[in-house]
Parts: structure tokens; sequence; C-alpha cells
């Protein structure tokens, strides 16, 4: 996208290649009146993969133009240029339709923050590590029941049930541990399900 409303989040996922243990990433966000945020995620394993940013507005987006400078270990790889509109009908959020309520996203990540958001988000993990799956949630009742299934290939490991304290919207945090072995090399997913239905499948593996 490179139109934006003056209430939403912007969004950047980038795939990196050849990223060397350690090497830092940093997004910088600019725009108008002198705005500027910055967004530093650090790498903790080598290769090619997937990283993304987010930056969430603390009311509304001053109508203009912005850019984000992405940067590798303080060299500047990329620079993307987006606006946000100045319409009047687009100053509050529009009524969520039925597919924009529940489970809205997953993704399996390093950890989690102490809000439930994704820390470090991953699709390979080591054959130790803890998995972790940071779901948002929109509008969603007290009392629903939010599920991970793992799997290893077609071998189910665990399920993981959540019911919902309060009504609202944020994020959950599931984990998973390896328990007293280590994990098998190859292909994982966590499916999420809320009230039985399934709302997201996220596929991950596990390296030697």
């Amino acid at each position: 996208m490179t139109s934006y409303e003056p209430y939403a989040t912007f969004y950047c996922s980038l795939k990196a290649f050849n990223l060397r243990y350690g090497s830092v990433i940093v997004a910088v966000w600019q725009g108008p009146n002198g705005y500027t945020r910055q967004n530093r995620i650090q790498s903790s394993k080598k290769g090619h993969y997937y990283v993304w940013f987010r930056l969430e507005p603390s009311g509304n987006w001053i109508p203009g133009r912005y850019t984000l400078s992405l940067l590798a270990d303080g060299v500047l790889q990329k620079t993307l240029e987006f606006e946000v509109t100045s319409s009047a009908a687009q100053s509050t959020p529009p009524l969520l339709s039925r597919s924009d309520r529940g489970v809205v996203a997953a993704v399996t990540c390093r950890k989690t923050d102490s809000d439930y958001r994704p820390v470090d988000p991953t699709s390979s993990f080591g054959p130790s590590d803890i998995f972790y799956c940071s779901v948002q949630v929109r509008s969603v009742r007290r009392g629903q029941e939010v599920v991970t299934r793992w799997y290893r290939e077609k071998e189910h490991l665990n399920d993981i049930t959540i019911k919902l304290p309060k009504s609202g919207s944020g994020y959950l945090s599931f984990r998973l541990r390896p328990g007293s072995s280590t994990w098998d090399a190859g292909g994982y997913r966590v499916d999420v399900y809320i009230d039985n239905t399934l709302a997201k499948t996220v596929n991950f593996s596990v390296h030697e």
C-alpha cells in the first residue's frame, strides 16, 4: 500500500539476504512536521529470511507524505514512500465486517513482549528453542476460546487453549517447550482456532 487512513497502523515486511548473526536492521519512519521514529531488530541467525516492522499511531497521523528508510548495519538499503490521506470521511475507522473480527493475524516468533506482541518473528527454530505464537484478535467477546494446535508434519503435538478474560482487541501469546528432549528437524505448523473454527495456519521449521 502507498496510501493510508489517518488511524491506520503501518506495516513493512522485508526479505533480508545473507544476514550475519548479530546484524542490526533499522527502520526509520519520517513524516510531516519533523516526525521521526525508529524500529530496530538484531538478527539471531544467519541466512535469508523475512523480518517485519510495525508503527502504530498514538492518535491520528498528520496527513501528508511519509518515508521509510531501511538500514542494515548502518548502511541504507532501501527507501519507501507513502502518504496519509486527509479525507474527512477517513478520519474515523469504518465499522468492522465479520471478516475483520476474531483472529486477524498470527505469527511465530522468538518471544513476545509484555503486551504479547511478537518479538523477532521467525519461521525457523533450533532444536532446543521454545516455539512462540503471537495471535492478534479484534472485537472478540469475553468467554470465547482461542486454541493453538501444534503439529510436526502430520503428528499432533499439543493443544493450548486461552479462554478470553474480557471483550475487546489485542494480542495473545502461546508457547510450546521441547520438553525433556529436543525438537526433530523438519516442518511444523500451528493451527489457530476460535470457537472451534480454524482461523489461521502458520508453517515453520526446525533446523539441525
